[in-house]
């Protein structure tokens, strides 16, 4: 049996601000505007596309979604009520209480969040 197209694409890009000296590194994250992440004459295969990445000590998220088929009132209601998710989880989730290699990388920044 064939699943369903998923309607939803969620990308976490992981943490980009681990290594203590950045200057070996051949590249950096942009500053500036770098335009669209997709070309607009490729087919999406997803409705909404959430894409999270660390990066300076803060969780930053982009959601990238077709005008034709959500307002952005929806969008930003949406992404309102998944930063209050977020935020209940990292209240229940103590530095002292983690046990996966994931939840000890992100430990210090959920204190920080927790601020």
């Amino acid at each position: 049996e064939e699943l369903p197209e998923a309607e939803v694409n969620f990308n976490y890009l992981g943490q980009f601000d681990q290594i203590p000296d950045m200057e070996w590194v051949p590249f950096r994250i942009a500053r500036e505007a770098v335009g669209p992440e997709q070309s607009p004459n490729s087919s999406r295969t997803a409705l909404l596309y959430i894409v999270g990445i660390v990066s300076g000590g803060a969780m930053h998220w982009r959601w990238l979604y077709s005008r034709n088929m959500y307002k952005r009132r929806t969008v930003n209601k949406l992404a309102k009520e998944y930063l209050q998710e977020l935020r209940q989880i990292i209240k229940v989730v103590s530095p002292q209480s983690v046990s996966t290699p994931w939840e000890r990388m992100t430990a210090p920044l959920m204190t920080r969040m927790k601020r």
